[in-house]
């Protein structure tokens, strides 16, 4: 192999990995996974948020995990979705900088009344390559430009779903016992009280 093509696999290789990393993060945000989320920084890591002041790891990941998860807790959002369509790499050896595009969409309940959040956020973060492996060591929370607060529209299918197929937190979300849900005869069966509007549409 050419040292040029074992070069760009290399590199090939740790975009992949800082991307994986980029990805984790968003995943332990929409499930409010705290073990997951513990993959993602290194422990002397800096976060910065446009929201609050900066936070310094300085060594006590778990008392970040711990804030983090306050921070959940406390939060009036009833689901989460964080999706990161793109994330832009830069390599210099052991460091990188990467750029992740972002968009946040949180249902919200305020005062009785569900709205809906939308924005875009974007991910600067500086990664190190530390024993092997990438995290970030700093990264910037920074705002898309694009926000969206407004009532729910009500939705037909309200209600609907069956609770055992909806999306939930760490460690009630069906990823977590997902290999035994998928294993041939573990279908239960299911009573779907009112038929999707479409489908009633369909019976007349």
């Amino acid at each position: 192999m050419s040292g040029d093509l074992e070069t760009r696999l290399r590199e090939l290789v740790d975009e992949h990995d800082i991307r994986e990393v980029v990805l984790r993060y968003a995943r332990a945000q929409e499930r409010h996974d705290r073990e997951l989320l513990s993959t993602v920084f290194h422990p002397d890591g800096i976060y910065e948020h446009y929201e609050m002041e900066p936070y310094r790891i300085n060594g006590d990941l778990a008392g970040f995990l711990d804030f983090v998860v306050q921070a959940w807790a406390a939060a009036p959002i009833t689901s989460k979705g964080l999706m990161v369509p793109s994330t832009y790499v830069e390599l210099e050896g052991d460091i990188a900088f990467a750029d992740s595009s972002a968009l946040s969409l949180n249902p919200v309940n305020q005062n009785g009344v569900r709205h809906d959040y939308l924005r875009s956020l974007r991910f600067l973060d500086r990664f190190e390559r530390r024993d092997g492996r990438w995290r970030i060591a700093h990264r910037l929370v920074v705002s898309g430009g694009y926000e969206r607060w407004e009532p729910a529209a009500p939705s037909p299918f309200t209600g609907i779903a069956s609770p055992d197929l909806a999306s939930g937190y760490h460690p009630d979300d069906l990823w977590y016992t997902l290999r035994d849900r998928l294993r041939p005869g573990s279908v239960a069966e299911r009573t779907i009280q009112e038929k999707p509007v479409y489908l009633q549409e369909e019976a007349r």
